[in-house]
């Protein structure tokens, strides 16, 4: 997360306690210091008052402008002094204006990121007006655009496509009885007429009259249309076996190259943030330790730790989670780098603290009474150890015989020649 803006005191508005105001010119788009040329300001004189003021020059104003803003006195004086100043004061005057606090910063900053920046907002705005013409297409009553729909959805999976138009038109018969009967008449229909189911009823009525055999033919091959279009409309669909095996073959390579690219993302990830994360550590441990020097098993074993303790502390905030989800959907590794360094950073002192804590590296207990028994409810002591309740102090121990490593496994020599052992 960003350090926090700075902050100062609130500007006295015009004509507020007896100071005198001066009124400043603008800074420049990029914060610039403004430019105190002869003929910038010009100033004006109330004898009766002891107030000078300087209005601001339109040319320095954004889009040439007088804005009228003023400043005390004494912060005039303080920019002459220190024209850094200057640049602060409208730096922090701007930034309040966008944004009264930092948390609302940091809320814009977060949803940004989230999003994918000017990039992925635009992408979200060119999904949402692609969608908004698909509803458009969807809610009209106009055939063409009815057409245009389906052929949309024709368009993006032909098999997808064929396989839901049998659930629409049942869950059309659910929804709309009446609209489904007359749709479907309209089918049978056009398919009796293609058939010439008319024709042959007419030539059966009339081979009734002068031949009857005829007539009993003609309604054979009638009978026989008839059970060929049952059978069509009981069977299942034809599946091209060549054309199932290619769309198996091209899902399966899809789910591996998919595979592939979140691996490959995952590794490059994870390598580069725990590159920083490891030396930020290292760094922060070096600092606690304040000079003492650690063997690297002891030092992997601190880090680790306080690796363990960061990642608690980090998925107790929803808001990261739901961050860094979409930066790791995204596969956006700058973002995702960035946001989990400036978190691990945030929370990195604190859970540092914690470890070293509990493995009470150069830490003196207030007391460390020697127990020449084991204590009730510990675990059993090794032969040769002293079951102590608390860890030495530091000059009690014996460091020509006794290594980090052995003080944080719970065990050290002491300067008397016992090997003592501590829960």
């Amino acid at each position: 997360m960003a350090d926090e803006a700075l902050a100062t005191a609130s500007v006295p508005s015009v004509g507020a306690g007896t100071s005198a105001a001066v009124a400043e010119p603008s800074p420049s788009s990029d914060y610039g210091s403004p430019t105190d040329a002869p003929g910038a300001d010009t100033a004006t004189s109330d004898a009766a008052t002891g107030t000078t003021t300087v209005e601001t020059d339109p040319v320095d104003s954004p889009e040439g402008v007088q804005d009228g803003r003023i400043v005390p006195q004494e912060f005039r004086e303080l920019f002459k002094a220190n024209p850094k100043l200057k640049n602060l004061f409208y730096s922090e005057r701007a930034f309040r204006q966008e944004f009264p606090t930092v948390q609302e910063a940091r809320k814009a900053k977060e949803f940004i990121e989230t999003v994918g920046g000017e990039e992925g907002w635009q992408a979200i705005q060119d999904g949402q007006a692609k969608q908004q013409e698909i509803d458009g297409l969807y809610a009209s009553r106009d055939p063409q655009k009815q057409r245009d729909f389906v052929k949309h959805l024709l368009t993006q999976d032909k098999g997808a496509f064929r396989a839901i138009v049998p659930v629409a038109l049942a869950e059309f018969h659910q929804a709309d009885p009446q609209t489904y009967n007359r749709v479907m008449s309209q089918i049978i229909a056009n398919t009796f007429s293609g058939a010439g189911v008319a024709n042959h009823l007419a030539q059966i009525k009339q081979a009734l009259r002068s031949s009857p055999e005829q007539a009993e033919k003609l309604l054979d091959g009638l009978g026989a249309w008839v059970s060929d279009f049952e059978k069509v409309a009981q069977s299942k669909p034809e599946i091209d076996p060549d054309r199932e095996a290619f769309e198996q073959e091209k899902a399966e390579w899809q789910k591996s190259q998919e595979k592939q690219k979140s691996e490959s993302f995952s590794n490059s990830y994870r390598s580069e943030a725990g590159t920083l994360a490891q030396s930020a550590t290292e760094k922060h441990l070096k600092t606690l330790l304040a000079g003492k020097t650690l063997d690297k098993e002891s030092m992997d074993l601190l880090t680790r730790n306080v690796f363990q303790q960061v990642a608690g502390m980090a998925m107790q905030d929803e808001a990261y989670k739901r961050q860094m989800n979409g930066f790791v959907s995204r596969r956006d590794q700058a973002r995702a780098v960035r946001a989990f360094t400036a978190k691990f950073n945030q929370l990195l002192p604190e859970a540092a603290k914690k470890v070293y804590r509990v493995f009470n590296l150069g830490a003196s207990p207030k007391t460390a009474p020697a127990q020449t028994t084991p204590a009730r409810g510990t675990t059993p002591t090794p032969a040769g150890m002293v079951q102590v309740m608390r860890p030495p102090k530091p000059g009690e121990v014996d460091r020509s015989r006794t290594t980090d490593s052995m003080i944080m496994q719970g065990h050290a020599w002491l300067r008397d020649g016992k090997h003592v052992k501590w829960e």
